[in-house]
């Protein structure tokens, strides 16, 4: 049976209750077949989603571990894991959660899924992007699809854009990045 071996060390946040304490964080590679899947997960993946994941990680990497607790049970990359299964991968990073009581996962599990959904888009700044990234991708081989924005999203945007205010979106874009 394979073992973990760990990769690199770093630190984390600090407890809730004190913010001077910081916890270590350990990445550690870890068998895929150890890895074991929450009863408790209230967030699902669709099947092009992971896909879509799948196509990410082939192209950039494994950049994102997954978390798991001490008894290899995902806390969060359920998503990430059935996309390395997808690739046939046979062991992913993973960083190791130690320091949280079981309420505290639960809790973590709901607010790492749940806190990315409140975060917005400066359209201003994401139709620079796409436009820029629309023409650099295919140099390198890929699709504006990689960025996980579907056809319609990306078609829309750039409708909002087309009588003129791209132009004074990007000198936006260019006065904020200054």
């Amino acid at each position: 049976m394979a073992k973990s071996r760990i990769i690199e060390t770093g630190y984390g946040a600090s407890n809730a209750g004190d913010s001077s304490v910081e916890r270590s964080a350990v990445i550690e590679i870890v068998p895929i077949k150890k890895l074991r899947r929450s009863r408790r997960t209230a967030r699902y993946h669709s099947k092009t989603q992971i896909k879509q994941i799948a196509e990410s990680i082939a192209s950039f990497g494994f950049i994102n571990p997954i978390v798991a607790d001490t008894f290899n049970r995902v806390v969060a990359g359920f998503g990430r894991l059935a996309a390395a299964e997808i690739l046939h991968f046979r062991a992913v990073p993973v960083i190791r959660v130690r320091d949280l009581s079981e309420t505290e996962i639960r809790a973590y599990m709901l607010a790492d899924n749940k806190l990315g959904e409140k975060a917005g888009w400066d359209r201003a700044l994401l139709i620079v992007e796409l436009e820029e990234l629309e023409v650099a991708l295919p140099e390198i081989g890929l699709d504006l699809s990689i960025t996980g924005f579907e056809q319609n999203e990306i078609d829309t945007l750039f409708a909002d854009f087309d009588d003129g205010s791209a132009l004074a979106a990007e000198a936006g874009a260019m006065a904020w990045r200054l």
